[in-house]
């Protein structure tokens, strides 16, 4: 966990000019970089500190998986579930921040 704000994007790794957006990793997501990157303890809620693009890509990845755990094949939602999970694993943990301390 970072105390400051970080300058580069946690998906990218670009430097973020202008406004930074903030992903909030829910409980599942969160639970998972815990268990397989020790993304450690935050003590409100930890968010994924990335630019414009890379948000928009996370929160379709996101609602996509969202969609096919409601509606889709059990294939399409695995499918779904391994992509979110390898851009996870590609975050820089070093950008992801307590939402409490924004």
């Amino acid at each position: 966990m970072s105390e400051s704000l970080p300058e580069t994007c946690a998906s990218c790794g670009k430097s973020i000019d202008g406004q930074h957006r903030e992903w909030i990793l829910d409980p599942e997501w969160r639970m998972y970089l815990n268990d397989e990157r020790d993304l450690g303890w935050f003590p409100t809620t930890p968010v994924v500190i990335c630019c414009s693009s890379c948000w928009n890509d996370l929160d379709d990845i996101e609602n996509s998986l969202s969609e096919r755990r409601a509606y889709g094949s059990d294939a399409d939602t695995k499918a779904k579930e391994a992509e979110l999970k390898e851009e996870l694993d590609s975050l820089a943990l070093d950008s992801i921040v307590d939402q409490g301390s924004l």
